[in-house]
């Protein structure tokens, strides 16, 4: 995982988002400011962006990502759910077949400072799927890191575990993105 973080540091060639290089201790206590907000997010928690497809969330994603890695010095992580779920998956198969043991990439997200899950929803809900982002989610909610999650979805359409976390006023912000799909050009609206 730490050769995959470093390439993702460099710019890449496609317009995508970047993942900073791994500098945070993991584990360790997040300082606060003396009003005791986090410095990291300034007290805003998770932010939710949901609406319909094309309209530019991932777009606005990518910029968080770039800005706090840019600057703010950050370390950011910006994953679609399903490059997470194949990686995981890869890393249990390899395990499988005695190549490996650990969930690196689950420990990655887990204890990135910033997590930005994007398309959030988009994976079929298997057991498995929804086990897996119930596990991150939650550890992420319990420290209440920094986490952005992106999704086409309605939030009540998230398996009920995961909408609880996400659907938390006290710690999250929900922002409906309700713009055209911009891929179309005319600003007609898709579901």
């Amino acid at each position: 995982m730490d050769q995959q973080v470093t390439q993702l540091s460099r710019p890449p060639s496609n317009g995508q988002p970047r993942c900073s290089p791994p500098t945070w201790s993991p584990r360790s206590a997040r300082p606060t400011h003396e009003d005791g907000t986090c410095p990291t997010c300034g007290g805003l928690g998770w932010l939710v962006i949901h609406g319909p497809k094309g309209n530019g969330k991932s777009h606005l994603a990518a910029a968080i990502a770039n800005y706090l890695i840019d600057e703010r010095g950050m370390a950011a992580l910006f994953l679609t759910v399903q490059d997470l779920l194949r990686s995981l998956r890869q890393e249990i198969r390899d395990s499988v077949h005695g190549q490996g043991g650990d969930s690196r990439m689950l420990d990655t997200a887990q204890e990135s400072p910033v997590l930005i899950l994007d398309d959030l929803g988009a994976e079929r809900w298997t057991e498995w799927a929804e086990e897996e982002l119930f596990l991150l989610l939650d550890y992420r909610y319990r420290l209440e890191s920094p986490t952005v999650a992106i999704t086409n979805e309605e939030l009540e359409r998230v398996p009920s575990r995961i909408y609880s976390r996400l659907g938390d006023r006290a710690l999250c912000r929900v922002a409906h993105n309700s713009a055209p799909d911009y891929r179309w050009g005319d600003g007609r609206v898709t579901r």
